[in-house]
């Protein structure tokens, strides 16, 4: 009878007597000794309900049913009743600490979810196996058989259900991992790059920069490298430019006033620490090459990004001209490596 009389007691002694104490107002059924009284009596009545089998088996006896002595079945429901009590206690901890956990990442109600089934099962499936074990003692060749007959199907729903593990899996790591989240843009190994449109447990959307939806499974994402370009907080700009031969005296003055226009006109420069150089870096068929390469304390995702690259070809454009020259045109094409005049020239025949 403890096991039913138990948690009453409790309550009328809480309500009754410590609620007397206006100050101690979160003593009841919401306080912490509540569950520890209903998992006190729960034990008592699995006790309650071992001595009801006991006294089954024994009648069953001197009625002359053999089997259920035979099968010792008071201890199958004491080990049936105990064990499945264990699994609530750890469940009910399980569910406790992952709430715990993810309060404190901000993860996301469906992450949460899916960590809650995947324990869930991962407990019937241990508690399953204990009691199959134990009842293998005793009904033997009974469950052999049963399992015998589920290895087919077993076998049928691990295959079928492959893929959708893996993508489970990957989306489970890729939530928690925090490489990137909703809303980052991000780059892919294959080339995909965009925004991080959706999240789900099977898959991604990544909106593309034309507005398009693509739909990439989790499995693919995470066997890819990702390259979280809304993280980047600094970005490089490098140019490369043409200049004629008839301006070959200029070009030490040329890229020294590129120099400074650029250093006047970007105040987000980094002059230390990261390389920034304007040079004379080649002497080609038809143009001299000069090499810009400069970093900035910009992020890599913005407009931002764009007015400093616009504010360098700016500064560019003012630095060659006043020094008066001009950018030099191709004059030999890269697929034929023939000049252009050549090209247009229409073949005589014989």
């Amino acid at each position: 009878m403890m096991g039913w009389c138990l948690l009453p007691m409790t309550d009328f002694i809480t309500f009754n007597i410590l609620q007397k104490e206006k100050d101690n107002k979160s003593v009841g059924r919401k306080g912490v000794a509540h569950p520890m009284i209903k998992t006190i009596s729960n034990y008592f009545k699995i006790d309650a309900y071992v001595y009801l089998a006991d006294v089954i088996a024994v009648a069953s006896d001197t009625l002359g049913f053999k089997a259920l002595k035979k099968f010792r079945f008071p201890l199958i429901v004491s080990k049936v009743g105990r064990t499945l009590w264990a699994m609530k206690i750890l469940k009910s901890l399980k569910n406790s600490f992952l709430k715990a956990a993810f309060q404190k990442m901000e993860a996301d109600q469906e992450v949460l979810t899916l960590y809650d089934r995947i324990t869930n099962v991962l407990l019937y499936f241990i508690t399953a196996a204990i009691l199959v074990d134990f009842l293998s003692l005793h009904i033997g060749i009974a469950v052999s058989s049963l399992l015998s007959l589920g290895g087919l199907s077993t076998i049928i729903f691990s295959l079928a259900s492959k893929n959708v593990a893996e993508q489970l899996i990957s989306g489970i790591s890729l939530s928690t991992s925090g490489r990137f989240d909703k809303g980052d843009v991000i780059q892919l190994g294959d080339g995909t790059c965009g925004t991080v449109h959706r999240m789900t447990l099977t898959h991604m959307e990544i909106r593309q920069s034309d507005e398009s939806i693509i739909v990439i499974p989790n499995n693919q994402v995470f066997q890819q490298r990702v390259m979280n370009l809304g993280k980047i907080q600094r970005n490089q700009v490098m140019q490369t430019l043409w200049f004629k031969y008839d301006d070959i005296d200029k070009m030490p003055l040329v890229t020294k006033k590129i120099k400074e226009e650029i250093m006047e006109s970007c105040p987000k420069l980094i002059k230390i620490n990261r390389p920034f150089r304007v040079h004379w870096r080649n002497i080609g068929r038809d143009h001299l090459e000069v090499v810009v390469d400069c970093r900035f304390n910009i992020p890599f995702v913005g407009d931002e990004n764009f007015d400093n690259r616009q504010q360098v070809l700016e500064a560019i454009w003012r630095a060659v001209k006043q020094c008066g020259m001009k950018f030099s045109l191709p004059t030999y094409s890269v697929e034929s490596d023939r000049p252009f005049s050549d090209e247009f020239v229409p073949e005589k025949n014989g």
